[in-house]
């Protein structure tokens, strides 16, 4: 493992509880000093260099990335995750009219007001300006630069085993099979339960130990242990609850909602954000 900062990078509705608690439990079985996921500029002071020298973190969470603010971090390997924009628009219209809290966001609580005073079609437009400055982030986003892997929500939710495999072994902190137990695996291993019990005390066994890769058994079991189907508490993917924080987990039910004069808007806003992610190569797209 190198000696560069760790990193996520991720938006608003693209999963980000979900990978947060992947990569949490990743840093407690590692020893590592992982931030809370960083949503808006004032937890970090509008300075994330300063914020991690701070908190001497190991691994950074920026969970509403905008890279204003990512600019100044070079020495880092991180991974940055995006989503189809129109899942975005719909995830966040349920979100915001049920189930997203409205603790220290006075903006929506008042948007929650005018959203439940709308029509259904009414709504997402009007949710469609309150997600300008997220898609504004995705559009203003560097996607050249080698030490940040990009990743699309949804190739991840269509093989989260493959997935945080590709992402921990391009952050180095996968161990590479071979095929029979050797020394370091072992220790690692130890390690590994160490820390397992400074987290469940939390800090009360002050022992952490940092670990120097990560198995491919271990991280099977901890996205096997983040599944949706778990997360849910039975639900499959594609089986809805509005009022759920994981309301659907299916790519692409931005058709079962857009109508014509949505789709019409989308498309006049924000045609050319969706042909720089690479979900659309023109604009002749339809439900």
């Amino acid at each position: 493992m190198n000696d560069s900062l760790l990193a996520y990078f991720g938006h608003h509705r693209c999963a980000s509880n979900w990978i947060l608690a992947v990569v949490n439990e990743v840093g407690s079985l590692m020893g590592l000093r992982v931030s809370n996921g960083l949503h808006r500029p004032q937890l970090f002071n509008c300075d994330l260099h300063s914020y991690v020298n701070k908190h001497r973190l190991d691994f950074l969470c920026y969970t509403n990335a905008d890279y204003a603010f990512v600019r100044e971090l070079f020495d880092i390997k991180g991974f940055h995750v995006i989503r189809d924009p129109r899942d975005i628009l719909i995830s966040s219209y349920y979100s915001h009219l049920y189930s997203h809290s409205t603790d220290g966001w006075p903006e929506l609580a008042a948007h929650r007001e005018r959203l439940h005073a709308a029509t259904k079609e009414e709504g997402i437009l009007l949710e469609m300006d309150f997600r300008a400055w997220e898609f504004k982030h995705l559009a203003s986003w560097d996607y050249t630069r080698p030490n940040i892997l990009e990743m699309k929500l949804e190739e991840m939710s269509a093989s989260p085993a493959d997935a945080f495999s590709r992402i921990f072994r391009f952050l180095g902190l996968l161990a590479e099979p071979d095929g029979h137990n050797s020394r370091p695996e072992l220790v690692d291993l130890l390690k590994a339960n160490i820390n397992r019990l400074h987290f469940k005390s939390r800090g009360a066994i002050p022992v952490r130990l940092r670990q120097r890769r990560l198995s491919g058994k271990q991280l099977d079991r901890i996205v096997s242990r983040h599944s949706f189907t778990r997360l849910t508490r039975g639900r499959k993917k594609g089986e809805e609850d509005v009022t759920s924080h994981y309301r659907k987990g299916e790519a692409g039910d931005w058709r079962n909602h857009f109508s014509d004069e949505i789709l019409s808007a989308f498309k006049n806003r924000y045609q050319d954000l969706l042909e720089m992610l690479g979900y659309e190569s023109n604009q002749n797209w339809t439900r």
